[in-house]
């Protein structure tokens, strides 16, 4: 292996000449240059304006500026179609040709939204595989080959066309566009950063490498590079070059610091033939202490290269990408862990685990003490130590108890401190007779078969409901348990007052969709009813209602607040029949009950979903249409939430309002006896008003 020499430690990156001497061996071809066709003039006008010969639909802007010539590029911006076509050029005798430019676009943009097309006098012709780059949010360089069809053409346009993006704050930017051909003489090509991107590094780190690409088209060998690399802090400092694998075996280097400049020496053994040396040397960077997060930029400028010739040809390299910037970080411990975590289902009596990741991302050892808010939630183990850019792994259990059923919440305590959201699925538990992690009507209608002796249930069935003496339970399951089930889905909480899973009102979806109205809910004249079309063992709903309501019928109801539950499930395990059946009357509400949840059991268990209330065709109540009847009133009453208009043959209004319209003008004047026309949801209803002898 050759011996490497390295520099001595500085607190400067200085001025840099890295040689590599080449063999001078006979070149028969000679080197390759370029001739410029086309540059863009993106920074002639002034944003948002295109250059003057330039056409299409994109603006220039200085926002998001590159690296490269100057402060405007070309974008475009939004969801839209859009064009961008440039002034014409030559490729006439150009025998190869290449594209290049600088590239920039947001993740919304997607990179396969641009093309490139060149216009011709044959027509056009697409360059294949040119557009953005893969990444976003950087500036990338892209580079492109002229399909041959457009070369030798006296007359052509670059059309850059795009599809857009998704939202209208997509957008995707061109800088530096080139169009040029290869001649012969001196060579070309970029001498740079790896890449462009910010670099996250922690403070006090040594031996950080920042990779030097080179990209060289020439056809003579390089013979040596030149350049300057330039940090703009002294918490940077160069203390030597690594050779990229591409040039391990060249030969030895001697690199010496001379003050302010350092210069690179090499053997005469080895040349570098034209293509990408990724990387061509690494500087070795040693990072020292910050306080704060710092950003810095260690800038190559001043890049000279020379071609293996006689007479040293230039080898027309330029820098780029130019800077790289350096994001350092102070050393601290910093916890990590995610953000919720979905530990699992058990049954009462049972148990579930898994796995939880607590990272520290920090530079120092964390130690944290770890928790629940839960009982029903245990972390193992409770004190970690972990150690700096590592990660501990904790063990969480959910162990339910009776009164743990349906979805359980609990947060991960670090230290005191609220983290990861846990949740967890318990099953089996006081009244989960069906194990669905619900209370609901279903379990009742299973509870009845049960305690008929119907089904003998199951050992975990019956656990679930012995709930009388409640909690413990008697061993017999019989009308005392199916009363305190009851009870407790109609009241959404059981005696002691623990809320029922979702405050015991939103049971399960149900499994069979009632699309056809077999059972549904009508409201008319604030009279609630239920439709049944086929027989079922029992029914549960729960509405949002901020008025009054009174018992109709059979089936069971309770108020609190704005909530209206509704059980009916007889308890002697018949079928409820066919037809309309009363369940309340709304009182003191204007609006129509809102249906929040609602589930039937079918005769074979199943679970059919309840269509909110039906409201009324007519808009208006008796006596219309017929006011003739000798003892009618007055009065004519509209659904709650619309609003209607009184209209006399002259088509004025004399009355608008919600609720009772009492046969008084807005005055609050008797209205007169004759014909009038209700005016209501897009629809009239012509009336007769007759007045009564007072």
């Amino acid at each position: 292996m050759p011996a490497i020499t390295l520099p001595s430690r500085s607190a400067h990156l200085a001025s840099l000449l890295f040689l590599v001497t080449l063999a001078l061996g006979s070149c028969a071809t000679p080197a390759l240059a370029q001739d410029v066709r086309l540059a863009e003039s993106f920074d002639t006008p002034t944003a948002p304006s295109l250059p003057a010969d330039w056409t299409g639909d994109w603006v220039t802007s200085s926002s998001s500026a590159s690296s490269g010539s100057g402060q405007n590029n070309l974008v475009d911006t939004g969801t839209g179609a859009a064009t961008a076509t440039s002034p014409s050029f030559s490729l006439a005798g150009a025998g190869s040709a290449t594209i290049t430019y600088l590239a920039r676009r947001t993740s919304s943009y997607p990179a396969e939204a641009l093309s490139l097309i060149l216009e011709t006098s044959a027509g056009d012709v697409a360059v294949p595989g040119a557009g953005l780059p893969a990444g976003a949010s950087s500036w990338q360089s892209l580079a492109f080959t002229v399909p041959a069809a457009a070369l030798g053409e006296a007359t052509v346009r670059l059309r850059f066309e795009s599809a857009g993006g998704s939202s209208s704050g997509s957008n995707a930017r061109i800088d530096d566009l080139q169009v040029a051909i290869e001649t012969a003489g001196a060579g070309g090509g970029t001498f740079g950063h790896a890449s462009a991107d910010t670099l996250d590094v922690l403070a006090e780190t040594t031996g950080l490498l920042l990779p030097l690409t080179l990209n060289w088209s020439g056809s003579e060998t390089l013979q040596g590079v030149q350049f300057d690399l330039s940090p703009d802090t002294s918490a940077l400092q160069l203390t030597g070059f690594l050779r990229g694998p591409a040039v391990a075996d060249l030969g030895a280097w001697t690199v010496t610091h001379e003050g302010s400049t350092s210069i690179a020496l090499a053997n005469a053994q080895d040349g570098l033939t034209a293509g990408t040396y990724a990387p061509l040397i690494s500087a070795v960077i040693d990072v020292g202490p910050v306080a704060d997060t710092t950003l810095a930029t260690v800038t190559l400028s001043n890049v000279v290269g020379a071609q293996a010739t006689p007479h040293g040809t230039d080898a027309g390299l330029v820098a780029g990408p130019a800077a790289r910037t350096l994001r350092i970080l102070p050393l601290v411990a910093v916890f990590d862990v995610q953000d919720s975590l979905t530990v699992g289902e058990a049954p009462v009596g049972g148990s579930v685990q898994t796995d939880l990741w607590l990272h520290n991302r920090g530079t120092a050892p964390l130690t944290v003490a770890a928790g629940t808010d839960h009982a029903a939630f245990a972390l193992s183990p409770v004190l970690f130590t972990i150690p700096a850019a590592d990660s501990a792994l904790a063990a969480v259990t959910f162990t339910p108890g009776t009164a743990e059923i349906g979805s359980v919440s609990a947060r991960l305590l670090i230290d005191g401190t609220p983290q990861t959201v846990l949740t967890a699925t318990g099953i089996a538990g006081w009244g989960d007779a069906t194990d669905d992690g619900y209370v609901d009507v279903g379990d009742i209608v299973l509870g009845v078969d049960v305690a008929i002796g119907r089904t003998g249930g199951t050992s975990n069935q019956r656990q679930s409901l012995d709930v009388y003496p409640f909690p413990a339970g008697d061993g017999a399951i019989d009308i005392r348990d199916l009363t305190v089930l009851t009870q407790a889905v109609l009241r959404g909480q059981w005696p002691n007052a623990v809320l029922l899973p979702d405050g015991g009102g939103a049971a399960q979806a149900a499994t069979t969709a009632s699309k056809s109205g077999d059972i549904h809910f009508t409201l008319e004249d604030h009279r609630l009813s239920v439709t049944l079309t086929r027989e079922i063992r029992g029914l549960q709903a729960e509405f949002r209602w901020h008025g009054g309501s009174a018992r109709l019928g059979d089936a069971l109801i309770a108020q609190n607040a704005d909530r209206l539950r509704i059980l009916w499930a007889p308890l002697y395990g018949e079928l409820l029949p066919t037809g309309s059946h009363a369940i309340a009357q709304l009182t003191d509400g204007p609006e129509t009950p809102e249906l929040l949840m609602g589930v039937a059991i079918g005769a074979a268990h199943e679970r059919i979903a309840l269509a909110p209330p039906e409201q009324p065709e007519g808009a208006l109540a008796r006596p219309y249409p017929n006011p003739f009847a000798p003892d009618a009133d007055a009065q004519l009453i509209l659904p709650g939430s619309e609003e209607a208009a009184v209209v006399d043959l002259l088509g004025r209004e004399i009355w608008r309002g919600r609720g009772t319209w009492d046969g008084r003008t807005r005055a609050g004047i008797p209205a007169a006896a004759g014909y009038y026309s209700v005016r209501t949801g897009g629809r009239s209803y012509p009336i007769l008003l007759v007045r009564r002898n007072q």
